[in-house]
């Protein structure tokens, strides 16, 4: 690193040019504790000096200015020991060169200042707020979008603190009327016509001052409705341009998630008739806008819109909006989607509601929309399907109890749309992959959502329905194994006769590459286990264990797949108990490879909600697996003893290590807290492996107990 910062000062153009790109690159993958203290100040030091003396040179000042942006990560203890200003001076007097691709960096390098040390930001915030502000109001567009983005990364490193209840400064608040004013002059900022409202408006100082509003707006909360509805009114006038008409739509819509819900219904309540209107403006954009500001009402504040007055009005344009087509009528499909997950998802059950009404013909015209080919784009077609699907998968999820006869009705009929696909070709389009997975969706969602009895019927014609279409097109797909587990639930014993004719198709499932495949076949395999107890599988689960071992000791098999694969093999050894014995010493020894990876957390791992929540699912569905096989050890016999005993002593400290070493008091769930009890409780009962119950058990005990009772822990007593 010191080489190439010694190179910067070559005084060859060239050579300094190509010093700064290779200072930028390694920067860039630079991890920060791969730099010594003396290392990084050496680079800063360098690359701050370049910036003083090359501002005659436009494309060294890109470059260097560049490598400071890269180098950001390490410029935190400057801020820590007060002396941010060495970093800040130069940057801010940057956004002022002559150049504009170096403004755009410089204000780049703000964004990335703040993102890294919001805590010592405050004494440069009136640099920040003057060149933002002469920016926002004098700059190019990439300049303006990356200034707006310097306050979007303020309010969302407030909102995070507010919601963690940790200190911040309120500079937001603060800021508000100087924000207010800025975002409401560069959100009209538009680049987009009036003619194809096909074409999504694309990233710029429109677009990131409505991103950067709608972050304030969960900031300051109630505080942002009085401006932002005031600019609202002056905006949408019938008499005014579209332009004002959409901006103000677009600020309107971008501030509902911040505010209270009973605040909003008080200053929206008497608006929503001149908004509904907006619906059949007469102009594309307005239109599409309109519908697009609707349906965040209805995930939001559904109650402004599902009173007596405005929904009859509003369910009218609705369908008129479909059957205009295009892209307005894609935002009508995720209003009725919202709508209806917003009314309907609830707690408890719903035995009506406003939609009930309307409910059958809305099915109707949905399953009309999506069949349709009115939108001649491709790109449109499919996203138009998608919408309509959405649509129509929301209502039948969410169904009140007074509508489940409609569903079930709606069942046939997509059951006969299936069958027209398989036996009438060409009749009628449904033949693509696209449909056939979307009729299977609405059919599984209507098997799993409906508590009424049905007609086991329905049952044979979803399996006769999957052999064919499997055998047509000689290939899978998940919603089809979606489907059949919901059979599986619904009706096991219809299933139970069907398992060697689905079997095939089962072990061809698990064989892919497709990980969602692999998730769903192993779903229906630990159905057909767990509640159809198929005795089929009981003879047959030999052909599919090992593809599951395969793809559980192969590090390339996703974790997702890895944490089902794991679940079922513990519910196939509950089914086949002693005729397991052929896999149990490679499930045990694969088990114990998995519990030492994922009681053991890297460093770094607990700043990936993903990784967390997969550490979690993993290891409760390694001790899910554990208490299968443990819970058979009183009925077992000497070769299954003896093979479980060598693994007994592992298992003990897989479960040791997740108590102590859990780095997240949620990690272990009640129910794996109920599932360690139990492989206590049954090695104990069994009166086998005394030397690990004397001198392991009792401290598995404590720290069980320790979770239990105190509810977090306590790593390292």
């Amino acid at each position: 690193m010191k080489f190439w910062a010694q190179t910067l000062f070559i005084k060859i153009t060239k050579v300094q040019y190509a010093s700064l790109l290779s200072l930028g690159y390694i920067c860039e993958e630079l991890r920060t504790d791969e730099l010594k203290k003396e290392q990084s100040n050496y680079v800063i030091s360098a690359l701050l000096e370049s910036l003083e003396k090359n501002h005659h040179d436009p494309d060294l000042i890109i470059q260097t200015i560049k490598g400071i942006y890269h180098s950001l990560k390490f410029t935190k203890r400057y801020f820590e020991e007060n002396q941010g200003n060495v970093i800040m001076g130069p940057i801010i007097e940057a956004t002022k060169y002559s150049n504009v691709d170096v403004r755009e960096i410089a204000m780049q390098c703000i964004v990335e200042i703040v993102r890294l040390s919001y805590d010592h930001i405050e004494p440069f915030m009136g640099d920040i707020t003057e060149v933002t502000t002469r920016a926002t109001e004098e700059d190019e567009s990439q300049v303006q979008t990356q200034a707006i983005d310097v306050w979007s990364s303020i309010a969302e490193e407030e909102k995070i603190r507010i919601d963690n209840k940790e200190q911040h400064f309120s500079i937001i608040e603060r800021a508000l009327d100087i924000l207010v004013k800025m975002i409401t002059e560069c959100i009209q900022d538009l680049n987009i016509g009036n003619e194809d409202v096909d074409e999504d408006q694309e990233w710029g100082t429109s677009v990131a001052a409505g991103c950067c509003l709608s972050l304030i707006s969960r900031v300051v909360e109630d505080k942002i409705v009085e401006p932002i509805t005031n600019f609202v009114a002056a905006n949408i006038d019938s008499e005014m341009w579209w332009k004002n008409k959409y901006v103000g739509l677009v600020a309107l819509g971008a501030i509902l998630e911040g505010p209270s819900k009973e605040y909003l219904q008080e200053i929206l309540t008497p608006a929503v008739p001149k908004l509904l209107d907006l619906i059949d403006d007469s102009t594309p954009r307005v239109r599409l806008v309109s519908c697009w500001l609707f349906s965040k009402i209805a995930k939001l504040n559904h109650e402004l819109i599902s009173d007596k007055d405005s929904f009859p009005v509003l369910y009218i344009k609705l369908l008129r909006g479909l059957e205009e087509g295009g892209i307005i009528s894609i935002n009508i499909c995720s209003i009725i989607s919202e709508w209806a997950e917003s009314i309907l998802n609830q707690d408890t059950i719903v035995h009506t509601c406003i939609l009930s009404q309307v409910y059958q013909e809305l099915l109707n015209k949905l399953i009309d929309y999506v069949l349709s080919d009115q939108d001649q784009k491709e790109t449109l077609l499919k996203r138009r399907r998608v919408s309509g699907f959405s649509a129509i998968y929301n209502l039948l999820q969410y169904a009140p109890e007074d509508c489940e006869y409609n569903s079930i009705e709606f069942m046939g009929y997509v059951l006969e749309l299936l069958e027209k696909s398989v036996n009438v070709e060409g009749a009628i389009d449904t033949t693509a992959e696209e449909f056939q997975g979307f009729f299977f969706c609405a059919v599984q969602c209507i098997l799993t959502n409906i508590r009424k009895d049905l007609d086991p019927n329905y049952g044979w014609r979803v399996i006769e329905l999957v052999i064919n279409i499997f055998q047509q097109r000689g290939d899978v797909f998940e919603e089809a194994f979606l489907a059949l587990s919901a059979v599986a639930n619904k009706f096991p014993e219809a299933i139970n006769s069907q398992v060697n004719k689905i079997g095939p198709f089962l072990i061809h499932g698990l064989r892919s590459e497709n990980a969602a495949i692999i998730r769903n076949v192993c779903g229906l395999i630990s159905d057909l286990c767990t509640l159809v107890e198929s005795p089929v599988i009981i003879y047959e689960f030999k052909s599919y264990m090992p593809i599951l071992l395969k793809h559980l000791s192969n590090s390339r098999t996703e974790v997702s797949v890895q944490i089902i694969i794991i679940s079922l093999i513990g519910d196939t050894f509950l089914l086949t108990k002693d005729k397991f014995k052929p896999f149990l010493d490679e499930s045990l020894s694969i088990l114990e490879d998995a519990a030492k990876m994922w009681v053991e957390v890297p460093k770094n791992y607990q700043s990936k909600p993903e990784d967390i929540f997969n550490q979690t699912q993993f290891q409760s569905a390694l001790i899910e697996a554990y208490t299968c096989f443990v819970q058979n050890i009183k009925e077992a016999g000497d070769t299954y003893y003896q093979t479980l005993g060598g693994f007994i002593g592992n298992i003990f400290a897989f479960l040791m290590g997740i108590l102590d070493k859990a780095f997240n008091p949620t990690i272990v769930s009640h129910y794996s807290l109920s599932n360690i009890g139990y492989i206590k409780g049954d090695l104990w009962i069994s009166g086998r492996y005394s030397s690990y119950l004397w001198t392991s058990l009792p401290s598995l005990i404590h720290k069980w107990w320790e979770v239990i009772h105190f509810g977090k822990f306590s790593p390292g007593k």
